[in-house]
């Protein structure tokens, strides 16, 4: 999903308090003193990106950064060595503020879109070839900014952001061929550098079958169980990715990024209430979640959607630039309240209407 910083101490990604050990909001950290004196009165905890250099590996690559003829920037000698300097000026910036940082934004989800699915530049159809050597390329970077933010600041937690929906078997799919390639960008550069964070974060959506028809059909799907995307909602898929990704690297864990993309209200309600709700379970079931964080707190520009998905807690006037509340922020207050009131996620507040 596409990042987006807020210069208030509401992110936008809106966070579940501090309930259960879970850290409070995720913001792109602006080291002012102001900035600083607010979250800490709003008991907020930021949680800084260096994401926007991680993108040399991805759609948003300047020019200079390319070697001539090269497909990508991380190609370009030069990369690895601004890629480290940046990360090590923001981190001296923002250490006196932030505890947590997050090096790269859903690296998994750049280098397979585009270098498999061909849709992201520069846009190659199963390039295995390319994908392997941008998914190492973007392992390393991440790795040398773990090892910079540790060095500029030994306390502070270091977390993943990985796109990682639950892919199912789909038919016309001889041999698992798709379903394997899917599961392989899952956890393709997680499995080269989750040894190096506190925290495994991961974004989660939806769940797919991993199948020609399914690819094909996605923007054609609509109905009580899909978003205006075509995504699919399946909350109990949340719950079996909390359990693989528990499983699979035995750390804590953030759900950085979830959300639906809906002009219905109740819709929205309800999937935050039921993906809030399996993270209870598998809290119960004794899987550390650390945080979770809706996207977003505001309706947002999405790469290749543009401005049609929906996804905020909030919309803006266009006539007076005012940001109006959308039921589900009201719902989602309430959480943030009871969760903190109990000490532990709630997502079924008292007094609260199920939509």
């Amino acid at each position: 999903m596409a990042r987006a910083s807020a210069a208030s101490p509401s992110p936008c990604r809106a966070a579940v308090p501090r309930a259960a050990n879970w850290p409070r909001s995720r913001t792109e950290a602006r080291p002012a003193s102001s900035t600083s004196k607010t979250l800490s009165e709003a008991r907020a905890m930021p949680v800084a990106s260096t994401s926007s250099a991680s993108n040399s590996l991805s759609s948003t690559s300047p020019a200079a950064m390319r070697e001539p003829g090269a497909a990508t920037a991380a190609n370009n000698p030069l990369a690895r060595s601004h890629w480290n300097l940046y990360v090590s000026k923001m981190v001296k910036a923002t250490a006196p503020y932030v505890n947590y940082y997050a090096p790269e934004n859903e690296p998994n989800g750049q280098v397979l879109t585009a270098y498999i699915i061909g849709l992201w530049p520069p846009c190659h159809i199963f390039d295995f070839k390319g994908y392997k050597a941008a998914t190492i390329a973007s392992a390393d970077m991440f790795r040398d900014a773990a090892a910079r933010i540790k060095q500029v600041k030994p306390s502070a937690k270091v977390l993943s952001v990985e796109a990682l929906p639950w892919w199912e078997h789909g038919p016309l799919d001889p041999g698992g061929l798709l379903y394997n390639t899917v599961m392989h960008s899952n956890f393709d550069h997680l499995d080269r550098i989750y040894d190096v964070c506190d925290i495994i974060g991961f974004n989660y959506y939806y769940s797919q079958m991993a199948g020609p028809i399914s690819f094909l059909s996605e923007g054609a799907r609509h109905g009580h169980n899909f978003t205006m995307m075509g995504w699919r909602i399946d909350p109990k898929a949340l719950g079996k990715q909390i359990r693989y990704v528990g499983k699979r690297y035995d750390k804590p864990m953030m759900i950085t990024e979830n959300g639906v993309a809906t002009k219905n209200e109740a819709k929205r309600q309800r999937y935050l209430r039921e993906h809030i709700a399996q993270i209870r379970q598998t809290m119960n079931e004794g899987y550390d979640v650390r945080g979770y964080f809706v996207w977003s707190l505001a309706d947002n520009y999405e790469w290749h959607y543009g401005y049609v998905p929906k996804f905020g807690l909030s919309t803006m006037d266009p006539t007076t630039r005012d940001r109006i509340l959308k039921p589900a922020a009201h719902y989602y207050h309430d959480v943030i309240k009871a969760s903190d009131r109990e000490q532990k996620v709630v997502a079924e507040p008292t007094g609260n209407s199920k939509g």
